[in-house]
């Protein structure tokens, strides 16, 4: 496989959601090389369309939720013999529904995407960045999560896990010159977030090049979930959280 040119090189994983594309294009905005992953064959309409900010973009078509398909982009990314300067992991969405009655089969899969996958290449490309000295990794999601979701079980244990995996790694990376970022909406501005998808990634790009841990609004009622989410009971937590999944449902 031929060599991208020598400008600053990216991987960004779900190209088929609205977040990952539009993260992809602040990328490619800013001169980067791309190399994009989609579970689907229509991945080749985003090259197209990101090919048009003139940098060069490389397609695969992989199920990063099996182990062969986390492998297949690794292998990828090495056969181009060059550093990756950036790596963002977006996640996939919960199965909603009370936990007795949600499908197992789609509840393994999101597992399998959100959490066995993120490890696996994070596994990979840290000791790779570690090596070069240098290297950022976003893990993105376009749906907000709470410490506690009855009717988002899954998801929600999902993004505590992300959350808890980031911040146990935080020090290791940062004293071998690689951040790592992530990207979790807050409980409410999920509508927000889903009408302004351009702007948000544009947030997620600033943060992860300036080198935040974290990507939060500024909003002050954010400001005040956040602060109330850390002395409010939990029982008082999971009960609100189950109306606003209840309420969610029946829009």
């Amino acid at each position: 496989m031929s060599e991208l040119n020598p400008r600053q090189f990216a991987v960004i994983t779900g190209i088929s959601s609205k977040l990952g594309m539009e993260m992809a294009r602040q990328f490619a905005s800013h001169g980067y090389d791309l190399l994009i992953t989609s579970p689907s064959d229509g991945i080749a309409n985003a090259e197209d369309d990101l090919r048009t900010y003139g940098t060069q973009v490389i397609g695969l078509e992989v199920k990063l939720e099996t182990y062969r398909g986390t492998e297949k982009l690794y292998e990828t990314i090495k056969s181009f013999n060059r550093p990756v300067d950036v790596l963002v992991m977006t996640c996939i969405d919960g199965v909603s529904g009370e936990f007795n009655e949600t499908a197992l089969k789609r509840e393994i899969h999101l597992i399998n995407h959100n959490i066995v996958s993120v490890i696996h290449l994070t596994k990979l490309m840290l000791r790779d960045m570690m090596g070069e000295g240098q290297g950022k990794i976003l893990l993105a999601s376009a749906f907000p999560a709470a410490n506690s979701s009855p009717l988002e079980t899954i998801y929600g244990a999902s993004m505590a896990f992300l959350t808890s995996f980031v911040d146990s790694i935080q020090h290791l990376a940062r004293t071998n010159g690689v951040t790592v970022t992530t990207m979790i909406p807050v409980i409410g501005e999920e509508n927000q977030f889903e009408n302004d998808v351009v702007a948000h990634a544009r947030e997620g790009y600033e943060a992860l090049v300036s080198g935040r841990s974290k990507v939060f609004e500024a909003s002050l009622k954010n400001k005040l979930q956040n602060w109330a989410n850390q002395i409010i009971p939990d029982k008082i937590k999971t009960e609100f959280q189950r109306r606003v999944n209840e309420a969610n449902s029946r829009q």
